[in-house]
């Protein structure tokens, strides 16, 4: 703060413009008191005045610069508003970088990569913001159409030649509202799919590249792949109450490998209520059993009725009871081997399935089946689509989604099977 104060290069914060008037107001104050109590009526202090002014002159100009404009805008009348309560430009401009935003360590990348991104996020909000005033100014002549049609049926009672006007306009109407409609559903809808993927392209691949640079991410996948991601969501037995599963629809497919584990990662949604992600896990080892690992929601809201419910629904496979409390109070396990049940769930990977599911974006179901884990997340947020009714410049918005991509990457290292995680408790 208060770098180079004497300076007109560079940007400064909202909040360092409004400590430097404060300091340019003490200062000019001190000044005319001394000028006052003057006794010989020099008017020697007048002249550390023009100081402050050249102080608060230079304040002024790299505010007006954070804002993206040139240095005499702060002559233009009530600008001086915008650079008290305007927020700066979020990227780096011509004037320099945003003085406010800081490198954040977690991204473990350089400050210039985002700030490319902030480029791309400026291109793509002008895009968004066409997309969203045709929707607003769509809206307001459908609802102007709807009145008027009212007005046509309901509030005209005059009759031509033994017809209502009504009558005559009635179908007219009817097919103009139905081509319009239909008209700006389509144009709308191409226009968000050429938004979405010029995001998914720009930003989210980055993204997800930074993660770690042997993901593979493809938005949508061909029908060969599709088949085959959800031959495995079926064979991971974990939405078996769910019908159709292999009707669902599979988009956003991240896959590659960490050390010597193999992952995939997609998102899933069917006619039936299930939205979420399914995600896989290799192992270099073969489970005789299954063992299923679900949301205790029973427990949750029955106590100890709802553990006797579960014992009942899990007639055909066992209940296990397990002895880490948290984990029993967040999730019931159904196992047809109960040996192998307690050796997979160690004391080690319950602690850290109770750390994903507090730290996930939904509730996680878990199945142990052949020589995978598998793990389904039921959750209503979307990790891959960008904002239509708010601005998507926003360094919150691009660390929410790093910080999801890196929960991924992160799941796969903590579950590194060829690690030998699952040890004896």
């Amino acid at each position: 703060m208060f770098k180079n104060p004497f300076s007109f290069q560079g940007r400064i914060t909202r909040t360092e413009y409004a400590l430097g008037i404060i300091i340019t107001m003490a200062y000019l104050f001190i000044v005319g008191i001394f000028d006052l109590i003057d006794e010989h009526g020099t008017g020697i202090f007048k002249l550390f005045s023009p100081i402050g002014l050249y102080f608060a002159f230079c304040q002024n100009s790299k505010r007006c610069h954070d804002l993206g404009n040139s240095w005499w805008y702060q002559f233009f009348p009530f600008y001086g508003l915008l650079m008290f309560f305007a927020p700066g430009e979020a990227f780096g401009n011509k004037y320099g970088r945003n003085s406010k935003a800081k490198k954040m360590a977690s991204y473990n990348q350089s400050f210039e990569m985002f700030e490319k991104f902030g480029r791309i996020l400026l291109t793509l909000d002008k895009e968004r913001s066409r997309i969203f005033g045709k929707l607003v100014l769509i809206r307001i002549i459908s609802i102007v159409l709807f009145f008027m049609t009212c007005f046509i049926f309901i509030a005209i009672p005059v009759r031509l030649g033994g017809v209502f006007y009504s009558e005559v306009l009635e179908l007219p109407m009817f097919c103009t509202m139905l081509v319009f409609f239909i008209i700006f559903h389509v144009g709308h809808q191409k226009r968000m799919e050429r938004y979405h993927i010029r995001f998914k392209k720009n930003i989210i691949t980055p993204l997800i590249n930074l993660v770690d640079k042997s993901f593979l991410y493809k938005a949508t996948v061909n029908i060969k792949t599709k088949r085959n991601l959800l031959k495995e969501l079926v064979n991971s037995e974990i939405l078996a109450a769910i019908p159709d599963v292999a009707d669902g629809s599979v988009e956003n497919y991240i896959f590659g490998t960490i050390g010597a584990t193999k992952i995939k990662f997609f998102e899933f949604s069917n006619y039936y209520g299930f939205n979420g992600y399914f995600f896989s896990v290799a192992s270099n080892k073969s489970f005789s059993g299954k063992t299923f690992v679900l949301p205790d929601i029973a427990q949750k809201k029955f106590g100890l009725i709802g553990q006797e419910l579960q014992s009942v629904l899990g007639e055909e496979k066992k209940l296990i009871r397990l002895e880490n409390e948290e984990f029993e109070e967040l999730f019931v396990v159904y196992s047809d081997d109960q040996i192998e049940a307690r050796y997979l769930l160690s004391p080690s990977l319950m602690e850290k399935i109770v750390k994903f599911q507090n730290s996930c974006f939904g509730r996680i179901h878990i199945s142990f089946v052949k020589n995978k884990l598998y793990i389904a997340i039921s959750s209503e947020i979307t990790l891959f689509e960008p904002k239509l009714h708010t601005s998507i410049v926003d360094f919150n918005e691009i660390q929410e989604h790093y910080n999801s991509f890196t929960w991924i990457a992160d799941l796969a290292k903590e579950l590194n099977f060829n690690r030998r995680i699952w040890k004896k408790g």
